[in-house]
């Protein structure tokens, strides 16, 4: 499997950066209509099936992969009502709970 080198990730942190902004865009967009959009990551690399087992074992002992529940209370919370009003945001599962406090919910 073929590393990334630091050229590599920089371009594509560079690449991404346009797609990390849209969802803000289109929440701006949007939002007249009364449709919220916000941007849910987990906070890290996850355990799926988009990892292969090679670089699962890789990564043992270096490095935690998160496991995908980190992200149901927080679609759980926007899903609900409880998140009404609440658009554009970029929301790391890891960190829920302390972005809810800093809401305020």
């Amino acid at each position: 499997m073929k590393q990334c080198s630091e050229r590599d990730s920089s371009l594509m942190d560079l690449l991404s950066q346009p797609l990390s902004l849209c969802p803000i865009l289109m929440a701006e967009d949007l939002k007249s209509y009364g449709i919220t959009v916000n941007m849910l990551l987990p906070g890290g690399a996850t355990i799926t099936g988009m990892i292969p087992d090679e670089v699962k074992k890789q990564l043992e002992g270096k490095f935690q992969l998160l496991d995908p529940g980190v992200m149901a209370k927080p679609i759980v919370f926007l899903a609900s009502g409880e998140s009404e009003g609440i658009t554009g945001e970029r929301i790391m599962a890891i960190e829920f709970d302390k972005w809810l406090q800093e809401k305020g919910k």
